[in-house]
């Protein structure tokens, strides 16, 4: 299907250039404004799809992350405190 097949029978009984150019305003708007819907309809169905999966998915790894960034730092301290630190040896005398 071509753009004439669509456009000729709605211009077909135009006698004026503005009658055909209202025409095709009109079947413009038309396509355009359902298309519109259509495309709010799947935004909104894609937004309530999304708040379910983060409230399954991605909340608890996003509340995770502190407590693992914490945990993170706490053994990179460790780690630099043990090179540090000089190193003892308990000697008993027998």
């Amino acid at each position: 299907m071509t753009p004439s097949d669509v456009v000729l029978p709605l211009i077909v009984r135009c006698v004026h250039s503005h009658q055909v150019w209202d025409e095709i305003h009109k079947y413009i708007f038309a396509h355009t404004n359902t298309k519109s819907h259509q495309l709010g309809s799947e935004l909104k169905s894609i937004t309530k799809a999304y708040i379910i999966q983060y409230r399954t998915t991605l909340r608890p790894i996003i509340e995770a992350e502190p407590m693992l960034l914490s945990h993170e730092a706490k053994l990179e301290r460790a780690k630099k405190s043990i090179l540090t630190e000089p190193l003892s040896i308990n000697v008993a005398l027998v």
